[in-house]
């Protein structure tokens, strides 16, 4: 039985890798499929999660990253997937700071239940990733560019948990966002750039 369970971690493991790396490349040829791929990541990282690593934040948030790519997949299929111009700000550092500070404090909230109330491992650390995921992720809705610096934060952090728990695949495929995080900063930086001297940018 330890045998049959070892190799279906394995299993979910490899999905959560391969998917998650289709993902990426399937988002930056901007196809559909990047979706679907999303959504089959997301359901192999949660069964990691709760079955083998214990980082119940961090099946939450693919929970939500898992809603996101269902609704991302609906509203491509309805034609939203055309190009649009954008407007790229940048948030103050008090603001930035700001983001940090109330993840600390509820990351030390809702990290304590945790500790005490289940068998949670590491759950201050994924709490606060889980929480600078959120707000990167409406970040990036709203175009703010600053996003991208809580993702590579949130990519260090993840990988650094997958290899404390074992899910070394899973450190891999993070290992890829964060390379994948920056060159999308750096094509965003660009995008500013080219804004501020008066010219529209789209994606």
């Amino acid at each position: 039985m330890d045998a049959l369970q070892a190799a279906s971690f394995s299993i979910a493991e490899c999905g959560g890798l391969l998917f998650g790396l289709a993902y990426i490349f399937f988002a930056y040829k901007k196809s559909n499929l990047s979706w679907i791929f999303g959504i089959l990541s997301a359901v192999s990282i949660i069964i990691v999660d709760v079955t083998k690593t214990h980082l119940y934040f961090d099946a939450v948030l693919h929970t939500f990253f898992l809603l996101m790519s269902i609704v991302g997949l609906y509203l491509w299929s309805q034609g939203a997937q055309s190009k649009k111009e954008i407007r790229i700000s940048k948030m103050p550092m008090s603001s930035y700071l700001g983001y940090l500070l109330i993840s600390i404090i509820i990351s030390g909230a809702a990290g304590y239940l945790l500790d005490t109330q289940t068998d949670a491992v590491y759950p201050y650390i994924d709490c606060f990733q889980m929480m600078l995921s959120v707000f990167a992720t409406f970040l990036i809705i709203y175009c703010v560019i600053n996003a991208w610096s809580y993702w590579i934060l949130v990519d260090i952090i993840s990988i650094t948990l997958y290899v404390l728990t074992g899910a070394y695949l899973l450190a891999l495929l993070y290992i890829a966002y964060t390379i994948s995080n920056g060159l999308k900063w750096h094509q965003w930086r660009e995008m500013y750039r080219v804004q501020k001297r008066g010219r529209n940018v789209s994606v």
